[in-house]
């Protein structure tokens, strides 16, 4: 299929103006780097990758009904790229949203939530490949993966891989608390976990001693 190119003038100027707000906000996203290691954002409700997932169906819809309807091809070419610019778009705000909302979020107090760990898995792959000349390397691979369950609403959490190996040392199965902080926008993070330790209970006896 031939597609002939944009001939309006405003057409040109507004999708220029897309790709270049794109552009800028990647390299926004470059200068500021990533969230610390220790740091877990909270998933919304309703978060941009449901967005993502949602507009992937409809495209796919979309491409479907193209394969018997020729005549809807072109709109809907240019209907799925400039929807996919725009969802990057939406992808790079959100993150820097987050990042703006997370500097809120270290002044405020933590609220501590009790979760437990529901994933705890760690992949190790060595492999050896040779090239032409009969030179061989050594290759190896680690996934670390993670995920805990907050004990107060049952909503889970995989954690990133650098945060799952900042945390390692808890087990799976093991009841943590977990420091959360809230940012703009009602945004969470997990700033810091740590293994639950129970109050100590006291018998009758002892608390008499200590009267």
């Amino acid at each position: 299929m031939i597609v002939e190119p944009i001939k309006s003038k405003k057409a040109r100027t507004i999708i220029l103006s897309i790709l270049g707000l794109l552009a800028l906000l990647i390299a926004v996203m470059a200068v500021m780097g990533d969230f610390p290691k220790e740091v877990i954002p909270v998933t919304p409700e309703f978060d941009i990758a449901t967005l993502c997932a949602c507009c992937f169906g409809i495209a796919c819809v979309a491409g479907l009904v193209c394969i018997f309807v020729k005549s809807i091809r072109r709109p809907v070419l240019i209907t799925v790229c400039v929807g996919t610019v725009v969802l990057l778009i939406l992808a790079c705000l959100n993150f820097l949203i987050g990042k703006v909302s997370y500097k809120v979020a270290k002044g405020n107090e933590p609220v501590e939530r009790l979760c437990v760990v529901t994933q705890h898995s760690h992949h190790h792959r060595e492999w050896v490949e040779e090239d032409d000349r009969g030179y061989q390397t050594s290759h190896e691979s680690n996934n670390w993966n993670m995920a805990i369950r907050f004990l107060d609403n049952g909503k889970e959490e995989i954690l990133s891989e650098k945060s799952a190996v900042t945390y390692w040392e808890l087990e799976k199965g093991d009841t943590c608390v977990a420091y959360v902080r809230t940012g703009l926008f009602g945004l969470q993070f997990i700033t810091y976990m740590k293994l639950y330790t129970p109050p100590l209970e006291l018998d009758d006896d002892f608390e008499r001693i200590g009267d």
